[in-house]
């Protein structure tokens, strides 16, 4: 399980730039995010930990970038996470990664047909729709930049969805010609992940990222999907209750060791 969904989450968030190094993936992508920017050690290794460490090192000192490994909490990954510990990499942004069968979903799916627009008549949280798009219109990108108040990496994030190639569901929150809030769910076997459920800072609170969310949920299940997934910051709390409210449940957590710069 933990395999197959680390598997498919790369799918979902792909790299720029990915290298193979003895069953371990290296990851790059200009800085953008940590997921795509991270030593992933997947599978098996056969090279001498401390000298593959400093391998990696160089190849993301020679990017100009931190070097970061995402650590997933299994046996596996337990002596590489104490040689990193031990050279001074700090562990960061625990995260949980929680699961859902979609036939045991809490309340209503509210699925949405994909094709409708983003855009909606009039405004307010009230009248908010949900539209579903399988593909990213430039429109959504630019509003998934605003809302993350990434602007200045949007060349960046759109070369990074650019290369999203698996089916996926786009969806956007909308109401008075605006985009107030965006996620995307990646369909790959039979499960859909989600990622990046985002909204403006002031429309937070008024259930736009539960809306975005089944209608991303109701739209796979149509398209066939039984399961999904989805990554969480540990201590994330409106994020956490509104998952929990879903119905989905802890599977694993994995972390990140980021070279201490000091």
């Amino acid at each position: 399980m933990d395999l197959a969904i680390e598997e498919m989450s790369l799918s979902g968030w792909p790299a720029l730039q990915t290298e193979v190094y003895d069953g371990w993936l290296l990851r790059f992508a200009e800085g953008w995010t940590k997921r795509s920017n991270s030593v992933n050690p997947l599978y098996a290794s056969t090279i001498e930990l401390g000298g593959k460490i400093r391998d990696c090192e160089k190849a993301y000192a020679s990017r100009g970038l931190p070097t970061v490994f995402k650590i997933l909490g299994s046996e596996a990954h337990e002596e590489l996470d104490a040689a990193l510990a031990e050279r001074g990499y700090a562990r960061i942004d625990e995260t949980a990664v929680r699961t859902l069968d979609l036939s045991e979903l809490r309340g209503s799916a509210g699925a949405a047909a994909p094709g409708r627009a983003f855009e909606a008549p009039g405004d307010g949280a009230a009248s908010a729709a949900v539209g579903l798009s399988e593909r990213f219109e430039d429109a959504w990108v630019d509003a998934f930049c605003a809302c993350s108040r990434s602007e200045a990496r949007r060349g960046t994030i759109g070369r990074i969805l650019a290369k999203v190639s698996v089916d996926k569901l786009v969806a956007a929150a909308s109401a008075g010609g605006g985009i107030l809030g965006c996620g995307y769910g990646a369909l790959e076997r039979d499960w859909v992940g989600l990622f990046d459920i985002v909204v403006r800072e002031e429309e937070r609170r008024k259930g736009h990222g539960e809306r975005i969310v089944r209608a991303i949920l109701g739209g796979a299940a149509a398209k066939g999907a039984r399961k999904s997934y989805l990554q969480v910051v540990s201590g994330n709390a409106p994020a956490e209750r509104l998952y929990s409210r879903l119905g989905f449940s802890e599977a694993y957590r994995y972390w990140y060791r980021r070279k201490d710069s000091s």
